[in-house]
């Protein structure tokens, strides 16, 4: 159980998001041009990137994708 509390305290949201953040800014693009990219709302890529809710796997796919 110890080890299992251990890996659930790690959080890579904040991290994750922080990259795809600063990806955004390298590029010169913002939320807005993510979503479009990706076919979702501006709401949803930016609880993402505020670490509110975690990418899935395929989401960072998709986002890998449209940023090159």
């Amino acid at each position: 159980m110890a080890l299992q509390d251990d890996v659930m305290s790690q959080n890579p949201t904040p991290d994750v998001a922080a990259e795809v953040r600063a990806e955004l800014g390298r590029q010169s693009r913002d939320n807005a041009w993510l979503a479009g990219q990706l076919g979702v709302s501006e709401m949803w890529v930016g609880r993402r990137l505020r670490g509110k809710t975690r990418f899935t796997v395929e989401d960072l796919h998709r986002c890998a994708d449209a940023l090159g």
